[in-house]
């Protein structure tokens, strides 16, 4: 598992895809801004001791400890965003992924481009969850500015949660 991923802005480009039959993607290119991220730590195992607080035996735990996190912020025009995050028309997870239904998500694919304008590297997370107080929006006189916050509740990839793909 990758540890915290951090990305300065570059040329790039950040696209909110939903769970629609037909994928709804925006797009958003923007100013300056940072995108980090991190997957679940592993949980470690757990230490039964006996009464004189020896240890007698390690048990093994679940294999994550919570959730990924991810949060960016960046200059933008149009707000947009907020709803599309925070609300979705259809959700990214599907029933394979056990995420209640509740709990609406959207995928994020965050690509940066090389100097000559090419993709270098894309960044897929999956199913995130955004609660809309974790979305601002702030208007300036020169430029509105975005961040957010949420957490990567993965889906299931042939029996194996998966929270990022990089490639």
């Amino acid at each position: 598992m990758a540890g915290e991923v951090t990305k300065n802005r570059r040329d790039g480009t950040l696209t909110i895809v939903d769970g629609s039959e037909t994928p709804v993607q925006t797009l958003i290119e923007f100013a300056e801004g940072d995108f980090t991220y991190n997957e679940p730590a592993m949980k470690e195992p757990i230490t039964i001791k006996n009464r004189k607080g020896e240890l007698k035996f390690l048990k093994v735990d679940d294999k994550f400890s919570g959730f990924g996190r991810v949060s960016f912020s960046f200059q933008y025009q149009n707000k947009t965003i907020r709803e599309l995050l925070s609300d979705p028309a259809t959700t990214s997870a599907v029933a394979a992924d056990k995420i209640h239904s509740n709990y609406k998500t959207v995928n994020l694919v965050f690509v940066l481009n090389n100097e000559s304008g090419a993709p270098e590297e894309t960044h897929t997370l999956y199913n995130c969850r955004f609660a809309r107080g974790n979305v601002k929006f702030k208007e300036g006189n020169e430029y509105n500015t975005i961040s957010a916050e949420g957490i990567i509740m993965g889906k299931i990839d042939t029996g194996v949660r998966k929270f990022v793909a990089v490639t």
